[in-house]
């Protein structure tokens, strides 16, 4: 009883503060069942943002769409398996993560698969983590670093190349910012923790021009026990 009682505590704290409607009680019992030990992205083959952009990509994805990731993990799997993408690239910072995932892929004999394992490089910036150009993290783990090849991987790509990029990882200003040429007209563009405003600091008015938002919002979430929020750009 106490754990129920502290997940619908939680739940309302969190619709509150998110200024969300009682219509999100919906996702409660799957959210709560989400937080139980042992469960996980990787297990579950589920990305780690809100229930309603899951869902919604659901219906959007297709077999023969072209996919590239910023951070690789749950959603990683969701495109492989479950929607059956024949082409998922992914740029992947952290090694030992990079590996594990590349052996969980190999174990349930996943195919489409293109990762790049892109580790962060030592550097004197102190730019701005909102400037694009500085390609740095804002976490402190990663003072000192900064994500040059990481954010500009997808740079090897056509521009209008992809069906859809999410950005969740590492520098996402800079990943961001290469990223929007490569999004095909009606393609998406996903952004996650865009509760950030300095994600878009320095693109907000590249993204107004090309994109029309398409989803956009605080939702519960997976595996966490606070909201967050992602937004979904259309390409014009």
């Amino acid at each position: 009883m106490k754990g129920w009682f502290l997940a619908f505590y939680r739940f309302n704290r969190e619709l509150n503060r998110s200024g969300l409607s009682s219509g999100y009680w919906k996702y409660f019992f799957r959210w709560k069942n989400d937080l139980l030990p042992g469960k996980s992205s990787i297990q579950d083959r589920q990305p780690w943002f809100g229930y309603p952009f899951i869902h919604y990509l659901r219906n959007y994805l297709k077999p023969d769409m072209k996919v590239f990731e910023y951070g690789g993990g749950g959603s990683t799997l969701f495109f492989l398996s479950r929607m059956q993408i024949n082409t998922v690239i992914t740029a992947e910072h952290d090694g030992t993560w990079f590996h594990e995932l590349e052996k969980t892929i190999r174990n349930l004999g996943l195919s489409g698969w293109k990762g790049m394992y892109l580790p962060p490089e030592n550097s004197a910036s102190v730019a701005d983590p909102s400037d694009p150009s500085g390609y740095i993290s804002n976490h402190p783990d990663f003072r000192g670093m900064e994500f040059g090849k990481y954010a500009r991987s997808i740079d090897a790509f056509d521009n209008n190349f992809f069906d859809l990029v999410l950005i969740d990882g590492r520098a996402r200003p800079s990943c961001l910012f290469h990223a929007i040429s490569k999004v095909k007209s009606g393609g998406l563009l996903i952004l996650d923790n865009s509760e950030r405003e300095y994600y878009t600091k320095n693109s907000q008015g590249r993204i107004n021009t090309l994109f029309t938002v398409e989803m956009d919002g605080f939702a519960p979430v997976p595996y966490n026990d606070w909201f967050s929020k992602t937004t979904i750009w259309k390409k014009k």
